[in-house]
């Protein structure tokens, strides 16, 4: 028997294969996005949950790997040592990036943009925060985080889902809160094998009589975050099951983002 899913819907298999989980967090004000990817990339779940109902999902499923998308940790200001600053291409006295933690800095002098994390938790977004503390309840559940926990039962990885579909097309996605946003990443995903319907099929039931009478519920197209969390799954997927499809970006003092391609552009435009 299989451990019971807290719905009550599902049984999560013991010894069936993994699952491949992507979290969309937010900050505790509305529900957080969640994805669920089997071995061969059919969606289990996607929905949107309370944040103790997603780490539910997460606890039940075993082995599973999850991909999350916030900060692990604080910065640990890496960039302020100038012999660092040298290892990667900075004047060993100037004042730039100091902030950053390394991942981001990678990221960011690519052309993605994300957020800078804070050297002190209490300087954080809501947000950040709890992702802090989400990741301090997977480690208590015997989650390991990072490369380190490649291959183990219980995994988690920290992702960017802009720079995710940015890194899978190769480059700058459109807003992700447009509609050809939301079909780009739909699109892509569907190409990547990810088993969600391709949204140009939606798009046929876009007539002039649905948009003079404003109805564009567009069946079968995903939300932004629930794409979000798509790619956050997918990417989980490819560091368990294809390794030298992904790309870790950033150093083991302050953790690494993980990025669905390798190798990675050295600059990313529209």
């Amino acid at each position: 028997m299989g451990a019971q899913d807290p719905t009550g819907t599902r049984t999560w298999p013991r010894n069936g294969g993994a699952h491949f989980i992507g979290l969309d967090l937010t900050a505790g004000h509305r529900l957080v996005d969640l994805a669920v990817l089997d071995a061969h990339l059919q969606i289990v779940r996607l929905e949107s949950l309370s944040l103790e109902g997603a780490l539910q999902v997460l606890l039940t499923a075993n082995p599973s790997v999850a991909a999350i998308d916030a900060p692990q940790q604080t910065s640990a200001g890496l960039l302020s040592n100038p012999q660092i600053r040298e290892q990667y291409g900075l004047k060993a006295s100037g004042q730039t990036w100091q902030r950053y933690r390394v991942s981001e800095f990678e990221l960011r002098r690519r052309g993605l943009n994300l957020y800078v994390t804070p050297q002190v938790e209490g300087a954080a977004p809501e947000w950040m925060r709890v992702g802090f503390r989400v990741y301090r309840r997977l480690r208590s559940e015997g989650y390991a985080v990072g490369q380190d926990g490649a291959g183990g039962p219980r995994w988690c990885l920290e992702v960017h889902p802009h720079a995710c579909f940015a890194a899978l097309l190769g480059k700058i996605p459109f807003a992700k809160g447009t509609l050809e946003g939301r079909l780009q990443r739909q699109i892509l995903l569907f190409r990547e094998g990810v088993r969600v319907q391709d949204p140009m099929v939606a798009m046929e039931e876009l007539t002039a009589h649905h948009l003079l009478r404003g109805d564009l519920s567009l069946e079968g197209l995903c939300s932004h975050d629930a794409l979000d969390a798509l790619v956050a799954a997918y990417t989980a997927y490819l560091a368990s099951q294809l390794p030298d499809r992904v790309t870790w970006m950033g150093h083991p003092a302050d953790g690494f983002i993980c990025l669905p391609a390798n190798p990675v552009a050295e600059g990313y435009g529209r």
